[in-house]
């Protein structure tokens, strides 16, 4: 390609960027819902991402303008290999901070109240489970092993019924890989059991949620987002919580996501682990 050739490209596409960022103004007359606005939405949202370094402020705006018409789209797809179709049209969810921005266009929480309100939680929980005798050590001093540490506890806390039933629940939220310890196994025997969960080192700044068998994931930075990537899978996929963490799923999304549906408010008043716990707040 000439210089001139080269020159009238990225006029063009700087053209288009500009034009994009107009619309983030309040237009009068346009139906944002239109078929035919949200495939130009989406063309210029694939074009984005099919870039060599992405602008993520054109993704964001884009990703707002189309959410609707997403969220449809998600809803129409087939629940087995949902989340395969939803990343081969749209890759940015294979990263965290997309994923997170999805969770606050449906909840209208920013995301760093997101981060705020679990911090917060995370300290509630620990002191909770050293009152309950849970916790007989002191916590951690770095953030990402607080967190850790409260997503280990939650099943003993809220969990009714056996050890076994607490372990299950705690393997449906979060998998520690230690040492050589072989996730393709933790996975397999997963089976078909394929709502998300979290895996992770044993410090917590190494993690990943896989969302779909052992190569659907979203890449996290670190436990919090991990946390949060987790909860915003569910809300990606339009998806029921598990039986066996659905109380505690759901204290998340009231507690941290600020997003009390009459659903999860119900089985949080039904669980007395959890009243005493809101009680104990």
């Amino acid at each position: 390609m000439d210089t001139d050739s080269r020159s009238g490209k990225e006029d063009e596409d700087e053209d288009e960027d500009e034009q994009i960022a107009s619309t983030s103004g309040v237009q009068k007359n346009i139906d944002y819902d239109s078929p035919q606005l949200a495939a130009r939405h989406h063309h210029q949202l694939k074009k984005e991402m099919g870039r060599k370094n992405p602008n993520h402020s054109v993704i964001s705006h884009l990703l707002d303008l189309e959410y609707d018409a997403r969220v449809r789209w998600i809803k129409s797809l087939p629940f087995k290999g949902r989340w395969a179709e939803l990343v081969s049209c749209y890759p940015c969810f294979k990263k965290d901070l997309h994923v997170l921005e999805e969770v606050r266009r449906h909840t209208q929480v920013p995301v760093d109240k997101m981060h705020a309100n679990l911090e917060e939680f995370v300290e509630k929980i620990l002191f909770f489970s050293a009152k309950k005798n849970i916790m007989t050590t002191s916590p951690p001093a770095l953030a990402e092993q607080k967190c850790l540490l409260m997503m280990t506890k939650l099943p003993e806390l809220f969990t009714n019924g056996s050890t076994k039933k607490q372990k299950n629940a705690l393997e449906a939220l979060v998998k520690i890989v230690k040492g050589t310890e072989n996730l393709e196994v933790f996975l397999k025997k997963r089976g078909d059991y394929n709502s998300p969960v979290i895996v992770a080192n044993t410090t917590g700044d190494e993690v990943v949620v896989v969302v779909e068998g052992k190569a659907a994931t979203i890449n996290t930075q670190g436990i919090a987002n991990g946390i949060l990537s987790l909860l915003g899978a569910y809300y990606l996929l339009d998806m029921d919580y598990p039986e066996i963490v659905n109380d505690i799923l759901a204290l998340l999304q009231v507690h941290v996501l600020q997003d009390p549906d009459p659903v999860s408010k119900t089985v949080l008043e039904k669980n007395d682990s959890i009243h005493e716990f809101i009680t104990f707040l």
